[in-house]
């Protein structure tokens, strides 16, 4: 990432540095072109107040060849420091009404900028060349590229420095978020190791790590609520599991010890079957506990007599734990009231109360009275 990052920045950072490059070369070459415009300017107006005078001719200007041209291309007059030599006349310059500009490369002269300005002296048409060396404004180029060039570099390094620090005091927040969340996960597979927090921080809930630490604290939250209900469905299925199963052991071990008659064996055999038919309604009890967790099992709603209710109830418990039932009552008490548990008694339903205006109690209310009842009626009361 960090390379692409910086991949991008170079190809950013140097097509700016070509385009002011670009620019400067663009504003130099017209400022080279209005300053031959400037100087050629008096020239033109000398020449047209005394076109009979040889002005031009009388000119030895450093670094600076005029010549004078009629429409045909004819060379009229030149400057003293041209000597033989001459600036080539372009017939495109010829047919133009306004100042034209080119670079030549003159083997004698060097590279030149050249203008090419008409002007009319009465009726005739005549244009006035003005050559000047380009080296000064080459020069300064040159100077300026090379700037560029130390400056790039130099440029590229800020620029990764301050992005580095800049992405680094950005992407803190993020760190200490996923090291929280590894401590959180860790939790959830090791309940016994102590956290600080059992959320991440929320600083700001309105910026983009702020919801992003609220979603996870949601999601955290179901999933220790999830991984919370699978323990408590392990555990209740093995404690419930745990006296049938004794038992079952416990018989086959008495008989196995010595020869029994047939008597023995068939009443050995009804206790086995008696637990193990306990172990099925258990068994069925906690599928139904693991369906209604999943949200499987569909709504029923029917008016039934309490008293009817109430006989349902005893046999369900009568028939899972006995006629010890009552015994079992002070451990199942609490557990038997929670409606997730309910559920498994009274199959999620809604239950209608006959009598009076016919009371419809639903859910929790439903759960609680028909476990009230049941158990008044466990109980003999």
């Amino acid at each position: 990432m960090m390379l692409l990052f910086a991949a991008v920045v170079s190809v950013l950072l140097g097509s700016s540095y070509f385009l002011i490059y670009s620019i400067f070369v663009r504003d130099a070459t017209r400022e080279l072109d209005h300053r031959l415009v400037d100087t050629a300017n008096p020239i033109v107006a000398d020449l047209v107040s005394n076109p009979s005078e040889q002005d031009v001719f009388m000119l030895d200007l450093p670094n600076q060849y005029l010549e004078l041209a009629d429409a045909k291309g004819q060379i009229l007059q030149y400057s003293k420091n041209l000597g033989t030599h001459r600036i080539p006349v372009r017939a495109e310059d010829l047919s133009s009404q306004s100042p034209t500009f080119y670079t030549d490369e003159d083997k004698l002269l060097g590279r030149m900028r050249v203008t090419t300005i008409p002007f009319v002296v009465g009726r005739t048409s005549l244009y006035l060349l003005l050559a000047v060396p380009t080296r000064d404004t080459e020069q300064m180029v040159v100077s300026f590229r090379r700037m560029l060039l130390t400056l790039f570099p130099l440029s590229l390094a800020v620029t990764a420095i301050v992005a580095a620090w800049f992405a680094g005091k950005s992407l803190r927040p993020i760190v200490g978020l996923t090291e929280h969340a590894v401590q959180l996960t860790e939790s959830l597979t090791k309940p016994s190791k102590s956290v600080v927090s059992k959320t991440l921080p929320v600083s700001n809930p309105r910026d983009e790590l702020g919801r992003l630490s609220s979603t996870i604290n949601i999601l955290f939250m179901q999933v220790n609520s999830a991984l919370a209900q699978l323990r408590q469905f392990v555990s209740d299925a093995s404690h419930e599991l745990r006296t049938p199963l004794a038992i079952l052991r416990g018989e086959a071990e008495l008989v196995l010890s010595q020869e029994r008659n047939p008597q023995e064996y068939q009443a050995a055999l009804r206790i086995i079957e008696s637990e193990l038919v306990k172990l099925s309604r258990i068994v069925e009890a906690l599928f139904t506990l693991s369906m209604a967790d999943a949200g499987q099992l569909r709504r029923a709603l029917f008016v039934c007599d309490r008293d009817e209710l109430r006989q349902q109830g005893v046999g369900a418990l009568q028939n899972v734990f006995g006629s010890d039932a009552a015994e079992q009552l002070p451990r199942l008490f609490d557990r038997l009231r929670q409606p997730r548990l309910g559920v498994a008694w009274i199959g999620d339903i809604h239950v209608g109360v006959e009598g009076g205006d016919r009371e419809h109690i639903h859910d929790r209310a439903a759960v609680r009275h028909a476990v009230d009842d049941t158990i008044a009626a466990v109980r003999g009361k």
